[in-house]
C-alpha cells in the first residue's frame, strides 16, 4: 500500500502529465504569428484552354487575431504578353485543432502601382473560390511548406 505523501506524488505527477497532454491536443500552431517568403511558380489553364503561367516572388504574414496577408510581386505570362503583379491578397483564417490545416477566406485585393495584371486573370493568384483549404508544415526550423489537395505551393523560409 503506498503511503500518503507517494500517494500524493504519484496523482500530482499523474494530474500534471494529463494536463501536458492535453494542452498539446488543444494547441493550435495556427495560434502563433509567422511570416515566411518564397517564390512561386505555376502554370493555370483557363477555361478556353490557354495558359497563364506566374513567377513571383511571396511574402505571407499569418497573425495571432487569424488575419493574413500575401504579397506578390513578379509576373504572369498570357498569351504572349507578359503582366506585372504588384499586389496584396488578403485573408482571414480558420486553424483546425491538432492539425496542419488551414480553411483561408480571401477577402480583398489591394494593386500597387505598376501592376498590369488584367482582372480577368486576377484568380491566378488565389482561386475564384471564396474558401480554400492549405496544409502548412513546418520541414525545419526556417522552413514551412504550403500544399493545397496534397501538392506543394511553396516552400517558405520563416522571417
Amino acid at each position: 500500500m503506498l503511503n500518503n505523501n507517494k500517494f500524493k506524488y504519484a496523482v500530482s505527477t499523474l494530474l500534471l502529465l494529463c494536463f501536458f497532454i492535453l494542452f498539446q491536443f488543444y494547441h493550435q500552431e495556427g495560434d502563433e504569428e509567422f511570416s515566411c517568403s518564397g517564390n512561386v511558380s505555376k502554370d493555370t489553364f483557363l477555361p478556353d484552354e490557354s495558359m497563364a503561367t506566374l513567377d513571383a516572388n511571396v511574402y505571407i504574414l499569418i497573425d495571432k487575431n487569424k488575419e493574413g496577408v500575401a504579397n506578390f510581386n513578379g509576373t504572369v505570362v498570357y498569351a504572349g504578353e507578359k503582366y506585372r503583379v504588384r499586389r496584396a491578397v488578403n485573408f482571414s483564417y480558420k486553424h483546425r485543432v491538432a492539425s496542419s490545416v488551414y480553411d483561408f477566406v480571401w477577402k480583398d485585393m489591394a494593386i500597387s502601382g505598376g501592376d498590369t495584371l488584367p482582372p480577368k486573370l486576377d484568380f491566378i493568384l488565389h482561386s475564384n473560390e471564396k474558401e480554400s483549404f492549405f496544409r502548412i508544415r513546418k520541414l525545419e526550423d526556417n522552413i514551412m511548406m504550403i500544399d493545397k489537395n496534397g501538392v506543394p505551393v511553396m516552400a517558405c523560409a520563416l522571417k
